[in-house]
């Protein structure tokens, strides 16, 4: 899951092809670098392969978090609706359905409903 630091929501299909993530990513940015913070729970780190994951802890790319309020104060993300897109999200990812970007969710996409959560 993706979001916006500014509004804590989605904003982008996250498995839509480069070119349209990179157009999202940008517009969001924009001129003010509000860079969008990624997050997943610890267990999609093990279901992919947690080596992935060692060369960014060791160079601190990837800020691990115990709880979700944790990782919102510590990117300043809007705490309240961020917590409210991660609730509805994990409910798609239950249902099988992204209804913000109408596409079929499988059993192993990536919820956030385990701590700790990362950030990429």
């Amino acid at each position: 899951m993706v979001v916006n630091k500014k509004t804590g929501k989605r904003f982008m299909d996250e498995h839509a092809g480069r070119k349209i993530k990179s157009d999202a990513e940008l517009e969001v940015i924009g001129t003010d670098k509000n860079y969008p913070i990624a997050i997943c729970d610890d267990a999609i780190v093990h279901a992919i392969n947690p080596s992935f994951v060692k060369a960014p802890l060791a160079a601190k790319t990837v800020f691990v978090a115990q709880t979700l309020p944790e990782l919102a104060d510590h990117f300043g993300i809007k705490k309240d609706a961020f917590l409210e897109e991660v609730k509805r999200f994990n409910g798609f990812v239950k249902d099988g359905e992204d209804k913000d970007f109408h596409r079929i969710l499988s059993s192993t996409t990536a919820s956030t409903s385990r701590s700790p959560v990362l950030r990429r």
